[in-house]
């Protein structure tokens, strides 16, 4: 009995955890994040119900690009040349879900014949329905992305 006694004794060290200080486990964590991702995309009204990520993104860009165009298609665009070109649009999705233009990449003979295009962006991007922002770990974050708009006309 005493000889039970004294191994289930010895045999709690067996039972100690290791203790992990709490700023060791912060950087383990951090690290293990995949910062290059989000877990949800962002996603107008009509995306909100789509499981997959890829198919969330897909239709947040399809409803984006076809307001773009539906928005651009209305302007009174004259180009002097015949034109086949390739606009790119630079945004952000906030994370309060509003959409702000950061960039457009554009050649300079095209920027030369349509001076208002950026403008016409900014404005078609401010009339967006609302969107819900890109979630990471259950939290609201900043998303980047980057968009064709196709320019094309017959001299």
């Amino acid at each position: 009995m005493l000889c039970t006694l004294l191994s289930a004794c010895w045999s709690c060290d067996y039972f100690e955890t290791e203790k992990i200080p709490a700023e060791t486990f912060y950087q383990q964590e951090v690290e293990a994040i995949d910062w290059e991702s989000v877990d949800r995309y962002p996603a107008f009204p009509d995306c909100i119900e789509l499981a997959e990520k890829q198919q969330q993104k897909a239709c947040f860009e399809n409803t984006l690009l076809a307001h773009l165009y539906s928005d651009l298609a209305d302007r009174q665009m004259e180009l002097l040349e015949e034109t086949n070109d390739t606009v790119w649009i630079h945004f952000s999705v906030l994370a309060s879900g509003a959409v702000q233009n950061t960039a457009v990449d554009m050649k300079a003979q095209l920027r030369e014949q349509l001076p208002e295009f950026d403008i016409w962006i900014e404005q078609s991007l401010a009339e967006l329905p609302a969107s819900e922002p890109a979630f990471k770990r259950g939290i609201p974050v900043e998303t980047q992305f980057t968009l064709p708009i196709i320019v094309r006309s017959e001299g």
